[in-house]
Parts: structure tokens; C-alpha cells; sequence
């Protein structure tokens, strides 16, 4: 296995190389290596941080495990590791591939709430969520939040696209 093989060598920590192993892991669609990943590195006493456990969530989006997704970010939070906006959108984007958009918008609720940075990525995937739950009229609030936020500008094209396409899905899905 690719654990054994880790050793910290010419300045790469053994976090830092797991950290890669599991974004790899997530690339790849295997959440549950990514798992077997973070557990073999605390049964080392290699210290996940925030970049793995962010990691391990995505990958657990990408496999359609929501509630893998959001016990690691409870995780996360009980070993005292700060959740950021990375972590909050990743479990917000594997909520909405598993179809549970009410609690990509509970964890929305939730980032704003404790001051976590939204990001454009963040109302992307709340935005998305209103959209499976066909509410427009709440996901025009929100498109209207994040112009009135300048979160999106000419520089950054992608996050724009990304916002509005989610919104209009919202309004097509209710046939507004």
C-alpha cells in the first residue's frame, strides 16, 4: 500500500504527502481509500489538518457520501482544527451530488453564521441547492447578494458563470 511507503524525506512532512495521496484519492473516485488514508495516518500519530480532512471530504462528495462528508467536517471541528471555506464547500457540494440540497443550505446557514468566508464557490453550491428545491426567489437573493458583494468580477469569470447558470436552473426548475 501506498501508506507504507510514505516517510518524510527531503522536507516533505508525512501530512503534507498524505495530503497529496488523498487528493489523489478524490480524484479518482475512491472516498473510501481516502478514509483508510486519514485513519492509517493517525495510527502512525501523523496529525491530519485542515488540508486533509478538506480533502477527505471531497472525496467523499465525489462518492456520494454526504454523511461521510459532513461527520468529517463535525470531525474536523472536535479535534479543534478550524473549518474554512474550502471544508464548508466541499461538504455544501457533496450534499448537492447526493441530492440532500436542505443540508448544503443548513451548512450555508451555518458558514455565514460562524464568520467562515463566503466565497463565490459557496453561493455556486447554495445557489445550486435552491435550484433542486426550486427556489428561485430565494436564489435571486442570493445572486443579488453576491453581485452586491462584488464576490465576482471580470477577473474571475468562472465564479460568475457558475452563480448565474445556478440561479437560472433555479428559475427553469420552478418555471419562473
Amino acid at each position: 500500500m501506498i501508506y507504507d511507503s510514505i516517510q518524510e524525506t527531503k522536507g516533505w512532512k508525512a501530512t503534507e504527502v498524505n495530503n497529496y495521496a488523498i487528493a489523489a484519492c478524490e480524484k479518482c473516485g475512491q472516498w473510501s481509500k481516502a478514509l483508510d488514508l486519514m485513519k492509517k495516518m493517525s495510527d502512525k500519530g501523523c496529525t491530519p489538518d485542515a488540508i486533509t480532512y478538506s480533502a477527505a471530504i471531497s472525496a467523499c462528495g465525489n462518492g456520494h457520501q454526504w454523511e461521510h462528508s459532513l461527520n468529517l467536517l463535525k470531525e474536523m471541528e472536535a479535534r479543534g482544527l478550524k473549518a474554512d471555506t474550502v471544508a464548508y464547500n466541499a461538504a455544501m457540494t457533496a450534499c448537492n451530488k447526493a441530492s440532500q440540497p436542505e443540508y448544503a443550505l443548513k451548512l450555508f446557514s451555518e458558514q455565514q453564521e460562524k464568520g467562515i468566508r463566503i466565497s463565490e464557490h459557496s453561493y455556486s453550491a447554495a445557489i445550486n441547492a435552491c435550484a433542486a428545491m426550486k427556489q428561485w426567489k430565494r436564489a435571486i437573493g442570493m445572486l443579488n447578494e453576491v453581485e452586491a458583494q462584488h464576490l465576482v468580477n471580470d477577473d474571475n469569470r468562472s465564479g460568475r458563470a457558475f452563480c448565474y447558470s445556478a440561479a437560472l436552473k433555479a428559475c427553469g426548475n420552478a418555471q419562473q
